[in-house]
């Protein structure tokens, strides 16, 4: 065999190599706003304050979060369309609690996510002094699933993956990007102290067409 004709032959060769080690899902990128779009307190006073948020979709489409709390221990926030007449998915917000809403862009393909925290004040008692904390009730990372709104990681599902959120720890979402995770930061807040005792990377499996899970340090 000539030398040119190796030298073709080890090109192909070296491609097939380059396609085979391609991974089998591609990954979605991220940025998170820097602010929440929605914020609104249970006050426990059982007036429905009504609060509205208006947001746009990935597509374009614009979908609201609006507050119920005229029964105040049946509070929530629900996710509907813009006109109301479709229901997608509903937040329980209980006494006291605050429930918090950041939006998640990703992109390629561009899709729109959410991150939904409710959480409300907590006393921690260490060695005989009590600490002001908080307590976590709920995180969603809710978007579109075939033209459902659906969570994608939960408080629950961090726990299956080893990652518990006990009360007296908080749960931030950074605002980095673009990044191939939406990086979640777990605290053990002390008074005004805190020390950061998980980062969560969530990212998107395209094989699964949901978020995978991964404890990052």
């Amino acid at each position: 065999m000539s030398a040119f004709k190796k030298c073709i032959l080890l090109t192909f060769l070296c491609l097939g190599l380059v396609f085979l080690s391609k991974p089998v899902y591609a990954e979605m990128y991220f940025s998170v706003d820097g602010y929440h779009i929605y914020n609104v307190i249970n006050s426990g006073n059982g007036h429905d304050n009504g609060k509205v948020r208006t947001t746009l979709t990935g597509k374009g489409d614009k979908v609201r979060f609006v507050s119920y709390f005229s029964d105040t221990n049946n509070a929530y926030v629900r996710l509907e369309s813009e006109n109301g007449q479709q229901k997608f998915f509903t937040f329980p917000v209980a006494p006291g609690a605050t429930l918090t809403v950041t939006k998640i862009n990703g992109y390629d393909p561009n899709r729109s996510f959410w991150f939904v925290r409710t959480s409300h004040p907590y006393t921690r008692r260490v060695e005989g002094i009590n600490f002001a904390s908080t307590q976590v009730d709920g995180i969603w990372l809710i978007g579109n699933y075939y033209g459902r709104y659906l969570p994608f990681v939960t408080k629950d599902s961090l726990a299956k993956n080893g990652v518990y959120i006990s009360p007296g720890k908080a749960v931030d979402i950074m605002g980095e990007g673009p990044s191939p995770y939406v990086t979640l930061r777990i605290m053990n807040v002390l008074g005004k102290k805190s020390v950061t005792t998980h980062w969560v990377g969530l990212n998107w499996n395209n094989a699964a067409n949901w978020f995978s899970i991964t404890i990052l340090k």
